[in-house]
């Protein structure tokens, strides 16, 4: 008995299901893939924001620190003009005044060329706007400070006090034009600042993606796990009913074949007995007629019923071995007398088909061994018949 088969159609609908399987894991491999690779670059582009912001910062940062000097120098080129009321040296403040104008004009310089190279263009125009302004006003605050130098060549410190006051007010919009510099300066950089919060803004939303894939990983996971679990119940239950199925068929074919042993291991008495029966009356029918023709008939019936007896013998023999109920002997017997007994049988039909069989048994084999004699004679009669009906002559 053999376990039925699934259906045809059933092994075509788990054979088209499959590549579903292998397809669900190549997406959860693909977005595990791209969840790594967006992560990569969402950390790469945020250090990079943060290094471009850090560089800016530093950049803008050693500017303000120009621009201070700048002012620095121009309260040096203011200093002379003031200074000349305590000193009355006119010569030497006046040279004060032109070395500190030339460091002033050599940065202020500097800071324009700086500006526009390494400015962006949009940025520039402002900065310029303040160095222009700031020249403008350093240059009348000089021509203030050299008036007050010449009143005072003239003995005229009165009217060197009076062009104090004017010096003073240039000044003061030397110092507004710096503010205002620095002030263009603040604006550039709260504008770079807003650039960077909206770029860093606009690389959070790579966040929203990467949990997005996260999300469509753990619930393909969840969902592949889900369906794999159900297919290996399914499996697991599909095998059981095959192992249950095979169970009952080799329990059935063990009985079967038990009850044929056992029919065959009962029956071998009922079988053996009018085979017997038929020996003895062939042997009464030759003993009461010794010249009758039919004497050839009986001789053919008994070796007929031997050849029947002997395949009779051996399904019996057979059964019993399967059925477990063959013991083998272990007694003493006579081993020439057996061997004559054995052959004696065929010694008729070998001379019948032209085959010379004879009994020789050499001096040192023993006349008495010890064995299991119907097993023995039963091989000895298989390979003597087997020898008579394939030998030609």
């Amino acid at each position: 008995m053999e376990p039925a088969s699934p259906p045809a159609d059933a092994r075509a609908g788990r054979a088209e299901a499959r590549p579903r399987w292998y397809l669900l894991y190549y997406v959860l491999a693909a977005l595990d893939l791209v969840a790594v690779l967006v992560s990569l670059t969402l950390s790469y582009l945020l250090m990079q924001n943060f290094v471009d912001s850090v560089a800016d910062s530093q950049v803008w940062s050693g500017r303000e620190e120009e621009y201070a000097l700048l002012a620095d120098n121009a309260r040096a080129v203011n200093a002379p003009g003031n200074d000349v009321f305590d000193s009355r040296d006119v010569a030497s403040e006046s040279a004060r005044l032109r070395a500190a104008l030339q460091a002033f004009d050599a940065r202020l310089g500097a800071a324009r060329a700086e500006v526009r190279n390494n400015v962006r263009a949009v940025e520039a125009p402002p900065l310029l706007a303040a160095f222009d302004e700031i020249e403008k006003t350093m240059r009348d605050m000089v021509g203030e400070a050299e008036l007050i130098f010449a009143f005072f060549d003239a003995n005229q410190a009165d009217r060197a006090g009076e062009r104090m006051a004017t010096m003073d007010r240039t000044y003061a919009g030397v110092n507004q034009a710096l503010a205002r510099l620095f002030a263009a300066v603040r604006t550039i950089r709260h504008a770079h600042f807003n650039e960077q919060i909206k770029a860093a803004t606009a690389l959070r939303q790579l966040e929203y993606l990467i949990v997005g894939l996260v999300v469509l990983m753990v619930v393909g996971a969840l969902y592949y796990g889900s369906t794999i679990y159900r297919a290996m119940r399914a499996a697991e239950a599909e095998r059981s009913r095959y192992v249950a199925a095979l169970a009952r068929a080799l329990a059935e074919a063990d009985a079967a074949s038990r009850a044929k042993s056992e029919f065959l291991a009962v029956m071998s008495h009922e079988i053996r007995t009018p085979l017997n029966t038929i020996f003895l009356t062939l042997d009464m029918l030759e003993d009461s007629r010794p010249n009758d023709e039919r004497q050839s008939y009986i001789a053919v019936a008994r070796s007929s019923v031997r050849l029947l007896k002997r395949l009779v013998d051996d399904v019996l023999t057979l059964s019993r071995i399967e059925a477990g109920k063959v013991e083998l002997e272990s007694v003493s017997f006579e081993l020439h007398g057996l061997l004559q007994g054995l052959l004696a049988p065929h010694a008729h039909r070998a001379a019948t088909n032209g085959v010379p069989l004879t009994i020789s048994i050499e001096p040192e084999v023993p006349r008495e061994v010890h064995g299991d004699p119907t097993r023995f004679g039963e091989i000895v009669a298989n390979l003597v018949d087997n020898a008579v009906k394939f030998t030609g002559t």
